[in-house]
């Protein structure tokens, strides 16, 4: 059996208004690292994986690389494309949170660089979460034996907000210079992070500390200037970049 597989199921197939990615390690591929990155916003999850089976739940519209490495060889390396999940998108909220906004037919595209050279747009974007699933997977990698062993565990493939998941969430997000930004870190108590906001040509503009405690916790974030940000929050475990739009207008 290959060493590292993934799999997608897309919203079409489930659906739902995200794509999931699934991950399958054997176990002596164990302990990975996982490295996935959105090459079109520039938003990154990395993460160390040390059980059989993970999934990254709510990957919007973009081209994607995955990578899952140990530190003298690459398990897998892919670039795949997803499309959105619903036809001329725009501002779509969930439980009061915009989390994704895909300009329509006439609206301005404005390109812009990321921390590491990431090229993206200036829309919003969905936050990941990242968890671990119970067992060793499903015995091959594909959808229809994905969707058997999810339902095994007695999970709902269109909605999988029961599973336990960490992950860092920003909101609002666009925001505004009125009120604070929150990143609100989930799953990633008493884990030391580093956070560094960057402009939208790469420029660091600033470097904060924060220590979630508890299974949720937030730090708040003033920002001064409207336009595009890339933040990063870093740890020695978990590591994610993310987009953020600061327009004081939508106040």
């Amino acid at each position: 059996d290959p060493l590292a597989e993934s799999e997608l199921l897309t919203c079409s197939r489930l659906d739902s208004s995200f794509n999931h990615l699934f991950v399958k390690l054997q176990p002596e591929a164990l302990p990975a690292q996982l490295h996935l990155a959105n090459l079109q916003t520039g938003q990154v999850l990395q993460t160390y994986l040390t059980e059989p089976m993970s999934q990254v739940r709510s990957l919007n519209k973009g081209q994607y690389q995955l990578t899952l490495s140990q530190e003298n060889r690459i398990l897998l390396d892919e670039l795949f494309v997803l499309e959105n999940c619903r036809e001329n998108l725009t501002d779509l909220t969930l439980s009061g949170n915009i989390l994704y906004e895909e300009a329509g037919d006439g609206d301005e595209q404005t390109t812009n660089t990321g921390p590491q050279g990431e090229s993206g747009n200036t829309s919003g974007h969905a936050s990941w979460a990242f968890s671990v699933l119970p067992g060793n997977g499903p015995l091959n990698m594909d959808e229809q034996s994905l969707e058997a062993y999810l339902h095994s565990l007695g999970l709902n493939t269109q909605d999988f907000t029961t599973i336990e998941s960490r992950g860092v969430s920003i909101y609002p997000n666009p925001g505004n210079r009125y009120e604070a930004v929150n990143f609100r870190f989930i799953g990633l108590g008493d884990i030391p992070f580093t956070i560094q906001i960057f402009d939208s040509k790469g420029n660091l503009m600033s470097t904060e500390a924060f220590r979630p405690e508890g299974n949720v916790d937030e730090y708040h974030y003033h920002f001064r200037v409207d336009g595009s940000y890339f933040i990063r929050f870093n740890s020695a475990t978990y590591s994610e970049t993310q987009q953020l739009r600061i327009k004081s207008n939508l106040r």
